[in-house]
C-alpha cells in the first residue's frame, strides 16, 4: 500500500522567506532610483544594486522570474477613470482586430473573385450621325432700363447713352455667335419682356426725359433686331410692356387692366415701323400681359411678372411650392397636351433656370442694367447684368442654356460698331 507524500511545510516556507527578500530588495532599488517598483526593469534593477539576477539556478529563476514576482508583489494601482479608459481602449482593439479580419477575408473573397472575371475590352464610343434637327434659340431680353442715366458723382459708376447701347450690342453678339454651325436649321425667338425704359416711378433722379427715354429704346432696340435678322434665317419678335413702361398718368399704381395701354406698347410699335420692310422679321405683340406661343411643339408662357405670374425675388428666397401651384392654376384650365412646357419670367433681375417637380421649366431673366441712386438705397452698389439664351429642339422645351454676362463690356469700344448710340432727335 503506498504511502501518501507528506506536505513540504519548510521547502515553501523557504521559498515565501526569499520571495519576501527578493521584494525588499527590489523595493529599496526603486526607493533609491524613484520610480514605483512595477515600472522598473530588471535591468536597471541590475544596475543600480540588485542583488538577484536571472539565472538557471538563481532564487529569483526559480520563483518565476523578475516580471511574475514584481506583478505579485507590486501590483499598479488604476484609479476608477484609468480603468475605464483601459476597457474602452481594449474594447476598441478588440473591435479592430475584428474588423482587419473580416477586411483580411473580403480582400481574399475579392481576389479570388476578380481573379475569375474575363478582361474588360471597352469599345470607343462613336457618336450617331443624326438627320438634322430644327432648333430655335431663345433670347429673352427685359429690364433694360434705357434713359435711366446713373450719375457717376452720385453712385461711384457711370450708365448712360454709350453704356446702354454696349449692353444690348453684347447680347446681339453673344446671340449671333451662338452655334453658327446650326444657323441653317435655327430660328431666333426674341421676347422682349418690358422693363425697356427707366420712366420716372421714384421720384426726381437722374433719368432721361422721357420721352426721350422712349425714342432711345426705339433706336437701340431697332438696331438690334435689324443685327439679328442677318445673322437668323427668321426672328420671331414677341413684345408685352412691363411695369416701368406704364403711362403713370393711367395706371398711377401696376397696370392690373389694359397693361397694353403704355409706354411700352408705344415703343414696339415704333420699332416693329422701323424693321417691318425686314421680311424674315415676324412680330407679335398681343393685348394680353402674357405671351402665348409654341415652338417645336413646346407651349411657352412668357410675363414681366410684376402681375401675372409673379414669384416673388429669388434674389430673397425661391419658394418652389408657390411657384408650382401658379403653373398648376395656368394648367389647369389646358388639356394635357396642350399644357405650357416653359414659363419665363422677368422683373426681379435675378437670372435662374430651373427644373420644377411638375415637369415645367422656369426662366428667370436677370437684370440689364447697373444699380442707380434708388438700388443703392437698398444697400444694393453692385448687381450682375446678365441676360437668359437656351436652345429649344423638338426633344428639348429647354436644352442649352446660358445667362449673357455683360461684365467689363461697358468699357468695350468695339461694340459701337454693332449698336451706334443714341445721338439725338436730327441724327
Amino acid at each position: 500500500m503506498a504511502t501518501a507524500t507528506k506536505p513540504d511545510f519548510k521547502s515553501q516556507a523557504t521559498q515565501s522567506t526569499t520571495s519576501d527578500l527578493i521584494a525588499q530588495d527590489i523595493q529599496r532599488v526603486a526607493t533609491q532610483v524613484g520610480m514605483p517598483p512595477h515600472f522598473m526593469s530588471h535591468n536597471v534593477y541590475i544596475h543600480n544594486g540588485g542583488q538577484y539576477q536571472l539565472g538557471q539556478h538563481c532564487a529569483l529563476t526559480k520563483l518565476g522570474g523578475y516580471r511574475q514576482l514584481v506583478s505579485t508583489y507590486f501590483p499598479p494601482i488604476l484609479s476608477p477613470s484609468y480603468k475605464v479608459t483601459m476597457d474602452g481602449m481594449k474594447a476598441t482593439h478588440r473591435k479592430a482586430v475584428k474588423a482587419i479580419g473580416n477586411y483580411d477575408l473580403f480582400l481574399e473573397d475579392l481576389e479570388r473573385v476578380m481573379g475569375g472575371m474575363k478582361s474588360l475590352r471597352v469599345t470607343p464610343y462613336k457618336a450617331k450621325t443624326h438627320a438634322k434637327t430644327q432648333r430655335g434659340l431663345a433670347l429673352v431680353v427685359s429690364d433694360l432700363h434705357i434713359g435711366h442715366d446713373v450719375d457717376p458723382d452720385e453712385t461711384n459708376h457711370r450708365y448712360g447713352v454709350i453704356e446702354e447701347a454696349r449692353t444690348v450690342a453684347h447680347i446681339v453678339r453673344t446671340a449671333c455667335e451662338y452655334k453658327r454651325g446650326y444657323r441653317d436649321d435655327t430660328e431666333l425667338h426674341l421676347f422682349l419682356l418690358g422693363d425697356l425704359i427707366e420712366n420716372i416711378l421714384h421720384g426726381p433722379n437722374g433719368s432721361a426725359l422721357l420721352h426721350i427715354q422712349t425714342c432711345r429704346a426705339m433706336w437701340i432696340l431697332g438696331q438690334m433686331i435689324a443685327q439679328l435678322a442677318k445673322n437668323f434665317k427668321v426672328v420671331h419678335v414677341y413684345c408685352i410692356p412691363g411695369n416701368h413702361d406704364r403711362d403713370t398718368a393711367i395706371h398711377p399704381g401696376r397696370a392690373i387692366a389694359q397693361k397694353y395701354n403704355a409706354l411700352g406698347t408705344t415703343i414696339y410699335y415704333g420699332i416693329h415701323q422701323r424693321v417691318r420692310d425686314i421680311k424674315n422679321v415676324l412680330w407679335h405683340q398681343p393685348k394680353t400681359p402674357w405671351i402665348d406661343t409654341t415652338i417645336l411643339g413646346h407651349r411657352i408662357w412668357a410675363s414681366h411678372g410684376d402681375t401675372n405670374f409673379s414669384i416673388g425675388n429669388p434674389g430673397k428666397s425661391i419658394n418652389t411650392s408657390v411657384i408650382e401651384t401658379k403653373m398648376n392654376k395656368i394648367n389647369a384650365s389646358l388639356r394635357d397636351r396642350d399644357e405650357y412646357k416653359v414659363f419665363i419670367s422677368a422683373h426681379v433681375h435675378t437670372g435662374l433656370f430651373m427644373r420644377m417637380n411638375n415637369g415645367c421649366n422656369l426662366v428667370v431673366n436677370g437684370g440689364g442694367v447697373t444699380p442707380d441712386a434708388y438700388v443703392n438705397t437698398l444697400d444694393i452698389h453692385e448687381s450682375p447684368q446678365c441676360q437668359a439664351m437656351f436652345e429649344i429642339t423638338p426633344r428639348y422645351a429647354v436644352g442649352d442654356a446660358r445667362f449673357i454676362d455683360m461684365t467689363g463690356v461697358l468699357t468695350d469700344k468695339s461694340l459701337d460698331q454693332i449698336i451706334v448710340p443714341f445721338r439725338g432727335l436730327e441724327f
